[in-house]
This record gives structure tokens, sequence and C-alpha cells, in this order.
């Protein structure tokens, strides 16, 4: 069983091994050879200090061992993190997609590739900012100005032109974590059959009013 010793008590012991210790032995082992090999106090001060030599340096080994170990086990948990992160962005059915400041798509997931009508090497470098558009004018303006002052903005309905010229109407969120941060994350759910079946609703409605 190993006990747990903090930082700061295993800074403070290694310093006074260093300034107390060390220096100790150091003049153990000058005094025993230069006065007496035979005295026997001597001997046993500096096997003593020897031994709690050996039992400091056998501690620091294992504690920097310990820490290395652990960092390493830290380092592999998060690169599982984030290689499972990356497997479900890159699997969601919602179209996910990473944009800088300007607009610009940085990296997309398949879902996006295929809404935009695009491939996965060549929609990075697409301005996404450039496909949108709002029904009222002047609406997609003011969100773009929100963006730039570090506001996310969730669930606006758009209209988002593919690079086929294919009109889709999506609910466009754009999470914005630092005003300073480079990247930021868009989902585009998809919902123009819910939009046509709701114009549609609208027309008829308008068509039997009107008769």
């Amino acid at each position: 069983m190993q006990i747990a010793i903090s930082p700061r008590l295993q800074s403070f012991w290694h310093a006074f091994w260093l300034t107390v210790i060390v220096p100790l032995t150091v003049v153990g082992i000058w005094y025993v050879i230069t006065k007496s090999v035979f005295y026997i106090d001597g001997w046993f001060i500096l096997l003593v200090l020897l031994v709690l030599h050996g039992a400091y340096i056998n501690w620091r080994t294992r504690s920097v061992t310990d820490q290395s170990y652990n960092q390493k086990e830290a380092l592999l948990k998060l690169n599982e993190s984030q290689a499972d992160l990356n497997q479900l962005f890159e699997r969601s059915p919602v179209p996910y997609c990473k944009i800088d400041a300007a607009g610009t798509i940085v990296m997309a997931n398949l879902a996006a590739v295929r809404l935009l009508d695009s491939t996965v090497e060549a929609l990075p470098g697409t301005n996404l900012f450039a496909q949108v558009t709002a029904e009222e004018a002047g609406h997609w303006e003011m969100l773009q100005q929100k963006l730039n002052t570090g506001i996310s903005i969730q669930d606006e309905e758009m209209q988002v032109r593919s690079l086929r010229d294919r009109q889709y109407w999506v609910l466009l969120s754009i999470f914005v974590n630092d005003i300073n941060a480079k990247d930021r994350l868009v989902t585009l759910v998809d919902v123009t059959q819910q939009k046509q079946i709701d114009q549609a609703k609208s027309e008829f409605v308008a068509l039997a009013s009107h008769q």
C-alpha cells in the first residue's frame, strides 16, 4: 500500500535532503576517511546516512516512476476520449461543422457533407455564411453581428443553398465558446420537409379563406 504525500511535502523533503542530509553524508565520508577507518561511531553514523540516502533515492525513483505512469494513463484516457468524440462527430446523423470566425468551414461530418452536396475533401474552405439566407431581410446580418460579439445563436430557421444550388431549410445553431476562439461549432438540422408541409397548410388555409 502506498502512502499519498502531498507535492508540497515532497518538495520540502527534497530540499531538506539536498541541503542537510547530502552534506552530512559527504562530511561523514570525509571524516571517516581522514580520521580513522576504525572509528566505530563514525562508521555507524556513515552507515545510517548511507541507508537513509539509499532509501531516499529509492523513494524518489518510485515517485518519479509512479508519476510518469499516472501521466501516461491520463494521456491514454484523454486520447481515448478524444477518439470517441471524433467518432461521434463523424457518425452523427445531425450535420455538424466547425467554422472559423469568418464562416469558413474547417471541418465537417458526413451528414453536413451530404446536406451541402459536397465531398469530405472539397467542403473545407467553403464559406458557410455565403450559403445562408434568411426569410426576413436583414435577419441574417443581425445574427452575424451577434456572433461577432461572442453571442451564440440557436435554432434559427434559415435557408441554406448547397454547392449544387439545392435549397434546404434548416435550424441553424452556432456555438461560440469564446469571442477570441478560432473555431465555432455549427449544427444544421434539416427541416425542409416540415417547412414544406407548413407552407402547404398556410396556402390551403389562405385559399379556403379566399373562397
